[in-house]
């Protein structure tokens, strides 16, 4: 038997197995950068929200038009009639309705995309994936905003904790399975 000095042996006659990236190190966004990329996001929806209120009370709103300019309606009395408050009720009702749902489409289809970045996120250099760094999906965006809700409980604490955990993650990252990360 030959030894290991032969060089048969030698590493120069192994064949080398490309060596594989090491994993970059994730950067993760502080709880700054995300404010500001919230400000900016709601700008965004704020305005898209206007814009959309206005057509909504062009819409519903001739009855409630219709019952102000009723002659027997007195702008001085303080009583409101309730077919007024059941009208202004239905709008603010179909207003909340349409703001939940714009809110959601907004973050979770951009999250949930390949951008993996709302405009305000995109802005400030920041993308949203999973704990693996992989993008994530609709789902799982969507699961992202409706935890918001719960960080938005107890005057925002579950946002807060961005800038105490290790990986910045805020409350509604940690139910979500998700961080944001720099690009």
């Amino acid at each position: 038997m030959d030894s290991f000095e032969n060089p048969f042996f030698s590493q120069d006659n192994i064949p080398q197995i490309p060596s594989q990236e090491a994993p970059q190190e994730m950067e993760y966004a502080s709880i700054i950068r995300r404010f500001g990329a919230y400000l900016v996001d709601y700008a965004l929806l704020s305005i898209a929200g206007m814009v959309i209120s206005q057509v909504i009370f062009m819409v519903m709103g001739g009855n409630l038009a219709a019952l102000l300019a009723d002659p027997t309606y007195d702008p001085n009395n303080p009583q409101i009639s309730p077919e007024i408050i059941s009208e202004f009720g239905d709008i603010l009702f179909a207003l909340l309705i349409v703001n939940f749902l714009m809110s959601w489409l907004y973050f979770a289809g951009f999250e949930g995309s390949g951008l993996q970045a709302t405009p305000g996120k995109r802005i400030f250099g920041m993308r949203v994936a999973d704990l693996d760094g992989d993008p994530i999906s609709f789902g799982a965006a969507t699961g992202r905003f409706l935890g918001k809700a719960v960080s938005s409980l107890i005057f925002g604490i579950g946002y807060l904790m961005a800038a105490f955990t290790s990986k910045k993650q805020a409350l509604h990252d940690m139910i979500a399975g998700t961080v944001v990360l720099l690009r």
